[in-house]
């Protein structure tokens, strides 16, 4: 048997109870696997299971605005077989002018048609332009409105672009920002450890912790917020004692996973078992199947009790076909 042990840390932010969880080799490999996964950041996370990371998979914004000679906002007036001409609604850097063209590769243009928004970063000396951002990272821009509050946003970054601490706070202020693009966009840049920016304290984990378990942030909001808390075994322990709340909303099963992931990476066993025990109780049913795929990596007696209960007695289907497997592989 393979064991899964919370040693003694001695840091305040990741206490140890000496305990030992046993893990058949198998759930132990699980675990190994799936950690290396997360720390791999995948394109796109998958469509079901334990333990899907924000991915990462753009260079932070201020990088990309660092590389731009042409920075505007604009809508695809026209679309031509080698090039864009993009219509101007505001520009921060650079003079383009009212309309100008944009380069158009299948390889390394988005697909955009007439009418569609987007934030233009673009290197050369004239019209037509290349742009910086691949064809991934090219930030699309929804409507007018949403045209405006990305100016004020790419203003305040240039503004502080040689500042990294000042950098930082606008970026953790996206975070709180009621404008959802900004959410993957702060985040990324604050999780990359080539982004340049200072390690986050602390007081700034514990706080996006704090706005993970808000249930009245935007759901997009919270997961960004998690997956920062998550970095650091402080913001991990407190999200693992927030969670879950009460009702479905409350609770965010994907802030509940991100929780759990950060929970076995920083071996915080005894947390990680109330946590999931909480779970398992929870009255919806989302979250006891979140709680459901961590009990695969962590198996105690409370947790074999309780799992064994669910595959009899559930209400829910899905959670009993899902208890009935875990504890079948125990």
């Amino acid at each position: 048997m393979a064991r899964f042990r919370n040693a003694a840390l001695g840091a305040k932010d990741k206490p140890g109870d000496g305990r030992v969880y046993e893990m058949s080799s198998s759930r132990a490999c699980l675990c190994v696997l799936v950690l290396g996964l997360a720390s791999a950041a995948p394109a796109e996370p998958p469509a079901s299971g334990f333990l899907h990371p924000l991915p990462v998979t753009a260079r932070p914004l201020h990088e990309r605005l660092a590389q731009a000679g042409v920075i505007a906002v604009g809508h695809v007036a026209a679309v031509q077989p080698d090039r864009f001409l993009v219509a101007t609604f505001g520009d921060l850097r650079g003079q383009p002018g009212e309309r100008f063209f944009v380069k158009r590769s299948r390889a390394t243009s988005p697909a955009l048609a007439a009418d569609e928004w987007g934030i233009w970063l673009l290197r050369g000396a004239r019209s037509p332009y290349v742009n910086v951002d691949t064809p991934r990272e090219f930030l699309r821009v929804e409507s007018r409105a949403d045209a405006t509050r990305w100016l004020v946003a790419l203003r305040d970054l240039l503004a502080t672009a040689e500042q990294p601490e000042a950098l930082q706070l606008v970026y953790l202020n996206w975070l709180d920002e009621d404008f959802e693009p900004l959410y993957p966009v702060a985040a990324s840049a604050l999780l990359q450890p080539r982004a340049g920016l200072p390690p986050l304290s602390e007081s700034q984990v514990r706080e996006r912790a704090r706005a993970a378990l808000d249930a009245e942030r935007p759901r997009a909001s919270r997961r960004a917020c998690a997956q920062i808390a998550a970095s650091h075994p402080t913001g991990a322990l407190a999200l693992l004692r927030g969670l879950p709340g009460s009702g479905r909303q409350a609770s965010e099963p994907e802030v509940l996973e991100i929780a759990l992931q950060a929970g076995f990476a920083a071996q915080l066993s005894s947390p990680l078992e109330h946590t999931v025990l909480r779970a398992l109780h929870h009255e919806h049913y989302e979250i006891r199947l979140s709680a459901l795929r961590a009990a695969k990596l962590l198996w105690t007696p409370a947790i074999s009790e309780t799992v064994q209960r669910l595959a009899a007695e559930d209400p829910n289907e899905s959670v009993r076909t899902l208890a009935a497997q875990t504890a079948g592989e125990s």
